[in-house]
């Protein structure tokens, strides 16, 4: 496995501020006091922007732009500080009862949305409904919201604080109404460049939480990565979504470049089981992923192809969150990978032409990107030249028939699927 930053999920966008999961940089200028006004240009490599957080895919990374840019217009109940503590957003006080089962939050008195219709507690209700559908019944009090659940949820306020359950308010023609500090003026409008798109937010002079110090916050979308730091260093922009194989580039040319702790997981899934093998399945498909395990030389990956932006991983959640990670060992070990592949392939004593009446396994793609397709290149030629894995085809792009004894490289989300059919291998 390779990690990463909590995909770009991490990535916070907020007011005047950004900080990042896979590297976010602005040029380097002296300490200033802040003033009013201006426009601030981001440059995202993301292409699309869904602002509903009900149409969101549970863990997808490609909602993480969405998720950057709605935190921008709307608000929560609770948010997290810094130091992981809660702290009071559109609640000003929240309490549960002994079983953990119904949460009341009273909600902050005088928030006013973006167009000045004041923020009642049927609102807020009726948008928290939506987000917890099928999971609890949301019900109002005056200023209370009481959320009632079928099973116990004593951790209701981290999710809250955090993914898509923002409070907002759809009108009748679809526009979506928010209480932060931005509003969405214009988008999406063409800019300047092939599948680019802008969108134009504005301050919220009605803000309950104070106005932004910019003005203005123009997003781009859908830039490529080399064009971003160009724009950046001709200042065009001033803040971009770094890709990681430029982050040091961007270093050496005196950017300020902020990254997240790595999260973002790339994983190899076996799927089916090994074509031609001669143990039985069940154990054929054990052993394939275990020679796997020890062709792969993660180390080299993340030092060399994504330049120490990544880090290897033994485990699908990395130490800084699970504690455990250090208890996997992820050392390569290619001279036992080729023990195995030649035993799982072929009798004892089997000739080559013996070997040759194997299937080809197959390295498909399940999520897009350059930076994956740069990874499953990488993969498959070492371990097509180092090891006995000569029956491994190119990369597959998403969306094929999927073949016999498929090898998957996967950009993994927070949905974790069962760790025997899956291969822990690197984290940027």
């Amino acid at each position: 496995m390779i990690a990463s930053p909590w995909s770009a999920a991490a990535r916070v966008l907020c007011a005047a501020a950004l900080a990042t999961a896979t590297g976010w940089a602005s040029p380097a200028r002296a300490a200033a006091s802040p003033r009013y006004g201006g426009t601030l240009v981001v440059e995202l490599s993301e292409a699309v922007l869904v602002l509903d957080p009900a149409k969101w895919k549970a863990g997808a990374e490609e909602n993480a732009a969405s998720m950057q840019i709605a935190g921008a217009v709307f608000d929560r109940l609770i948010t997290l500080d810094r130091f992981g503590r809660f702290q009071p957003a559109l609640a000003t006080e929240w309490s549960h009862d002994a079983g953990w089962r119904r949460w009341q939050f009273t909600l902050r008195q005088g928030v006013q949305f973006s167009d000045g219709s004041a923020l009642t507690s049927a609102e807020a209700a009726g948008a928290l409904a939506e987000l917890l559908s099928g999971k609890a019944v949301v019900t109002v009090a005056g200023s209370h919201l009481a959320v009632q659940l079928s099973v116990p949820e004593p951790d209701l306020l981290e999710q809250l604080a955090s993914g898509k359950y923002f409070i907002y308010r759809r009108a009748a023609d679809g526009t979506m109404l928010g209480t932060g500090p931005f509003f969405v003026a214009e988008g999406p409008a063409a800019s300047g460049g092939v599948g680019i798109s802008r969108y134009k937010l504005s301050s919220n002079e009605r803000c309950w939480a104070g106005r932004p110090f910019v003005d203005v916050l123009e997003v781009n979308l859908g830039v490529p990565a080399l064009r971003q730091l160009f724009d950046l260093q001709l200042g065009k922009a001033d803040v971009v979504d770094l890709s990681p194989e430029l982050v040091r580039r961007a270093t050496r040319e005196n950017l300020r470049v902020w990254a997240s702790a790595p999260v973002l997981l790339y994983a190899l899934q076996v799927n089916g089981e090994a074509p031609g093998a001669l143990e039985p399945a069940g154990k054929a498909k054990a052993r394939l992923g275990e020679a796997l395990w020890l062709a792969l030389d993660r180390a080299t990956m993340a030092n060399v192809l994504l330049e120490k932006q990544a880090e290897p991983a033994a485990s699908f959640l990395p130490q800084w969150l699970s504690g455990y990670a250090f208890l996997f060992a992820m050392d390569s070990d290619v001279a036992r990978a080729k023990e195995m592949s030649g035993a799982l392939f072929s009798s004892p004593g089997g000739t080559g032409a013996q070997r040759a009446t194997a299937q080809p396994l197959h390295l498909r793609l399940d999520g897009g990107g350059d930076l994956t397709k740069l990874i499953a290149e990488r993969v498959a030629r070492g371990m097509t030249s180092d090891t006995n894995f000569r029956r491994l085809a190119a990369p597959t792009p998403h969306g094929r028939r999927r073949p016999q004894g498929c090898v998957w490289l996967c950009g993994a989300t927070r949905q974790f699927p069962s760790v025997r059919s899956w291969t822990p291998w690197l984290r940027r």
